[in-house]
């Protein structure tokens, strides 16, 4: 929220107010509060600011790819890496056009081999959003699968459809709707999509901050070979920390 809110719940005398906060997550300054202002605005003294430092939600490579899109904010230093090893390695996948469908395909196995787990699908705008959740839509109708067909959603801004966030399945929502959210496994779709100021990068760095510690099991990064992709500057070259498929 910005600062204007928490100065007006201090106005209006509230006296118990809760805020849990993650500065790297703060994907457009000015419109949300800083720590800082947020600490200001409600009259928190600073002994009373309790810094969280464990990492309950993503495995130890997942926290450790995202921890490369931290920015380096003093106000809100980063959570320990997580004592929970896994064998998934988080894997940049780059694919063919010609290789879209098979993409289509096994991401809807992936479901299927685990359906009740949640699949979340974050794509950098609505187009390349209403490409994959079309895809998948069509794909599924003809696909045969061990366990069923897996629901499949999608959400965007403004719209206000029923989500069901406690079943398995695949969710296709925008980058920018993503926050907050969890999921088991996390596909980062056309991340070619996505713009990358080369002056001031951080905008993008916690924009992929965020979209990466979403997923508690695994991260698969999506890119169209071929294409220029301007947030290539900004991910990890460490084939340990990103895998290149």
């Amino acid at each position: 929220m910005p600062p204007e809110f928490y100065q007006a719940l201090f106005n209006l005398g509230f006296e118990n107010v809760y805020a849990v906060a993650d500065q790297n997550q703060q994907i457009v300054p000015g419109q949300n509060s800083t720590r800082q202002e947020i600490q200001n605005g409600l009259g928190i003294a600073p002994n009373d600011v309790i810094e969280l430092q464990d990492n309950y939600r993503n495995s130890y490579p997942i926290a450790r790819l995202a921890r490369e899109f931290y920015t380096g904010d003093p106000a809100s230093p980063p959570p320990a890496l997580p004592n929970r090893p896994s064998a998934i390695r988080p894997i940049l996948h780059i694919y063919e056009q010609s290789d879209f469908q098979n993409l289509i395909e096994r991401i809807l196995k992936n479901a299927d081999m685990a359906p009740e787990k949640l699949i979340g699908l974050i794509a950098p705008d609505n187009k390349t959003r209403e490409r994959y959740f079309e895809a998948l839509m069509k794909t599924k109708a003809t696909v045969k699968f061990d366990n069923g067909p897996p629901a499949v959603q999608t959400y965007s801004s403004g719209s206000s459809p029923a989500i069901h966030f406690n079943e398995g399945g695949i969710m296709v929502i925008n980058a920018q709707s993503c926050k907050g959210l969890e999921f088991d496994t996390v596909f980062l779709a056309d991340i070619n999509q996505h713009f990358c100021n080369t002056q001031n990068q951080d905008k993008t760095k916690r924009l992929f901050y965020v979209m990466v510690a979403r997923a508690k099991e695994g991260v698969i990064t999506l890119k169209e070979a071929g294409k220029h992709c301007p947030v290539d500057a900004i991910l990890p070259q460490d084939n340990e920390i990103l895998e290149r498929q």
